[in-house]
């Protein structure tokens, strides 16, 4: 062993052990302590104690996305989706901040937020951890529900609430104080169309639970299952507001993001100007409601956004036929180009250019020619 590769084990021991003495045990133990499919290992202790029930929610399934050839590789054009399982679970430990969950034993259950590599890596997960458990005390299951930006949450968080909720008629809501103003909104109109008794427990540390509902989280977020698509469009269509509201929504939308604190456009002012000159509704999303946003976008046929989350609300129209997304910098993230296809919807893009001050500039003509408004 060479003296650097010596010193290097020397300092990673050292740093996990200072780590462990002042955070616990399982600090930076988890690739050692962790469970990747708790389906597999059902039958194996100690697991076989903790399971209630499994069941299989959702087959496995290959999805293809119908770019057009001339897109390039960022736009991915496949996604194997696992088998998808609805645990119910006998004692166990769970995070209110993002839904991790670990046995009483150390044992983290992978599952419960996705994989490891979210666990320890852009998760940041692993300090949750570290939280002293307390008793939760309820008569109902109970169901974590973790914070998120909206894109994720309302694609990845939602559907397992509205599950959830299909499924038990009584149940309690575990989450961490603070929630976002949209998490809340949708949570208001679950509650409106659940029948059932809905019980909440905010909490700021692990809660160790008799009896809890863990979904299987999806591995690699960003890609949306198609019966996840089915579900929210059912949900909306359960709240009458596509098409019970009389006032129709507008037709063509324009998502700005000028109120947004990143990825600004430069010249953002001039593309809104344009916009209504072609029949383009100007929306800053964040000044609504979700359920002003659902019936907004409910009646569009066409949107025009700079990559955001306002593209989320695309799932919400049921007469869409047209997207076009702005991509600020030169990378390129296809999650709303993935849905839009989903959608079976037309899909282009415009790239920003940058200019003498680094900041990103979109061409209004090459939007507009997107668009198909010229």
């Amino acid at each position: 062993m060479n003296r650097r590769m010596f010193i290097g084990k020397a300092r990673a021991k050292a740093a996990r052990r200072a780590a462990q003495w002042l955070l616990g045990a399982d600090a930076l133990g988890m690739p050692a302590r962790s469970v990747h499919s708790l389906a597999e290992a059902s039958t194996g202790s100690p697991f076989r104690q903790h399971i209630l029930g499994l069941e299989t929610v959702f087959p496995p399934q290959l999805v293809n996305y119908a770019f057009p050839d001339e897109f390039p590789a960022s736009f991915r054009r496949s996604k194997a989706f696992d088998e998808s399982h609805l645990y119910r679970l006998r004692d166990v430990i769970v995070s209110p901040y993002s839904g991790l969950a670990w046995l009483p034993e150390g044992m983290v259950l992978q599952e419960s937020v996705g994989s490891l590599m979210r666990i320890m890596g852009w998760g940041n997960n692993v300090w949750e951890l570290a939280l002293r458990p307390a008793a939760l005390s309820t008569p109902h299951p109970a169901l974590v529900v973790p914070q998120g930006p909206y894109f994720h949450w309302v694609t990845e968080t939602l559907p397992w609430l509205i599950l959830g909720l299909r499924r038990h008629d009584a149940i309690s809501l575990i989450h961490a104080p603070g929630l976002y103003r949209y998490v809340t909104g949708y949570m208001a109109l679950l509650k409106g169309t659940h029948r059932g008794a809905i019980t909440h427990h905010e909490a700021t540390t692990a809660l160790r639970c008799p009896d809890v509902i863990m979904p299987q989280v999806e591995e690699w977020s960003g890609f949306v299952r198609p019966e996840f698509i089915a579900l929210l469009r059912q949900f909306a269509a359960a709240l009458e507001l596509p098409p019970g509201d009389p006032q129709p929504g507008p037709r063509r939308i324009y998502v700005s993001r000028s109120l947004a604190p990143v990825r600004p456009l430069a010249n953002e002012a001039e593309l809104e100007a344009a916009m209504p000159l072609r029949g383009f509704h100007v929306v800053r999303a964040e000044t609504l409601t979700v359920k002003e946003q659902m019936r907004l976008f409910a009646d569009a046929e066409e949107i025009v956004a700079p990559h955001g989350a306002g593209l989320t609300n695309m799932i919400w129209s049921h007469r869409l036929r047209r997207v076009t997304e702005i991509f600020q910098t030169e990378q390129v993230n296809d999650c709303y180009a993935r849905l839009a296809v989903s959608l079976g919807v037309a899909y282009r893009y415009v790239m920003c250019q940058r200019d003498p001050q680094d900041r990103s500039r979109v061409g209004v003509d090459e939007v507009l020619k997107a668009a198909g408004v010229e």
